[in-house]
């Protein structure tokens, strides 16, 4: 939102806010409570950078930071759908870090700096003393083996329903 990593503080609020959110809701109305969670948490987040965006903007105004006032809302038939979709990522992402436990250790390195730590590849091939081409071809290989590992679980877990 904002173009810059949020600050610590940010991400806090961000989670307190959806975590209240979501201990407010009916239990009985929950059908995924990993997706519903990520879902609040996300638009929390994503209203901490719009009240951010919009200080920077406005900043002699006090209206912004009014509490709730840039709430997303949504209808339940799409919050239904958001929750269902945020769990089904959340089920892609324990499968790919399942995975990625599974690559050989290079490839597991390659995929955990670059993809999980945000290291540039080119960092990462010059600190193990290889070059962009080979660090390149390493982790594309890594990459496709990843992929194929995850529709593979991914296929047997959809078996399983």
């Amino acid at each position: 939102m904002t173009g810059s990593r949020p600050t610590s503080e940010d991400v806090e609020e961000a989670v307190f806010t959806a975590f209240k959110e979501f201990l407010e809701r009916d239990p009985k109305q929950v059908e995924h409570p990993t997706g519903l969670a990520v879902t609040i948490a996300s638009r929390r987040g994503l209203d901490v950078g719009r009240r951010l965006n919009r200080h920077l903007e406005f900043p002699d105004t006090n209206a912004v930071t009014a509490e709730g006032h840039d709430r997303t809302a949504l209808d339940p038939e799409d919050e239904l759908i958001e929750a269902e979709r945020a769990a089904e990522r959340e089920r892609l992402y324990q499968l790919a870090v399942e995975c990625i436990e599974e690559l050989p250790r290079g490839q597991a390195e390659v995929v955990k700096a670059t993809l999980l730590r945000e290291q540039e590849l080119s960092d990462w091939a010059n600190n193990q003393g290889k070059s962009y081409q080979a660090a390149h071809k390493q982790r594309t290989k890594a990459l496709e083996s990843l992929l194929r590992c995850v529709e593979s679980k991914r296929g047997e877990a959809w078996k399983r329903r």
